[in-house]
């Protein structure tokens, strides 16, 4: 297996390829696994900051009425602390991952003419989501009513995230299973065979 940037263990595994017979030289009664630990890497005591970045440009086309439309923003990894504050404080080899959607308002242009006005609506918010092993939730809703031209729309995120309480954030040490059952003779009729 390939080592992770920040230590952790890396092993290699081999299997019998030819069985011997009664009269051929045995397998060397050794495990067919290894595991070594890796060397970590001095990137990982860098300190970074998982923050969100900035949201993307609104494109408003200038129609009539009030007229709204998505922008999102992800998070990523910061040098620096970021002002508006970081979800949590990382080394190079963590994940910092998530997107928020909002729908935002454009700027009012002009009135639409003959216009019943029909407002948006968000359907309820889901449940908070398990958190991932950077330790965020999500939860997500959806517009429920799009507005028509001359109705108010939707103004709020369509996703949130939060910090939330993750085991694999915890410590964990490697535990082997026990052994499988012993396999048949390579060769039931002799005496001799290897399992």
């Amino acid at each position: 297996g390939q080592c992770p940037t920040c230590g952790g263990q890396k092993y290699r595994h081999r299997t019998i390829d030819i069985m011997p017979n009664y009269c051929g030289k045995r397998c060397d009664l050794q495990s067919s696994k290894e595991v070594s630990d890796c060397p970590a890497s001095p990137l990982c005591s860098e300190r970074l900051f998982c923050a969100w970045n900035e949201w993307s440009v609104p494109r408003c086309d200038g129609t009539c009425g009030e007229t709204a439309v998505m922008i999102t923003r992800t998070l990523g990894l910061h040098r620096n602390r970021p002002v508006e504050g970081a979800m949590f404080e990382v080394n190079s080899s963590m994940k910092c991952a998530g997107a928020q959607v909002n729908q935002t308002q454009c700027p009012y242009t002009h009135p639409c003419q003959d216009c019943i006005p029909i407002p948006c609506t968000f359907s309820p918010w889901s449940d908070w989501q398990q958190p991932t092993c950077e330790g965020l939730c999500t939860r997500s809703r959806v517009v429920q009513n799009v507005n028509n031209k001359c109705g108010e729309p939707c103004n709020g995120p369509l996703e949130a995230t939060k910090r939330c309480a993750a085991d694999c954030l915890s410590p964990r040490d490697c535990k082997m299973t026990e052994w499988s059952s012993w396999s048949a003779c390579s060769d039931p009729g002799q005496a001799n065979g290897q399992k």
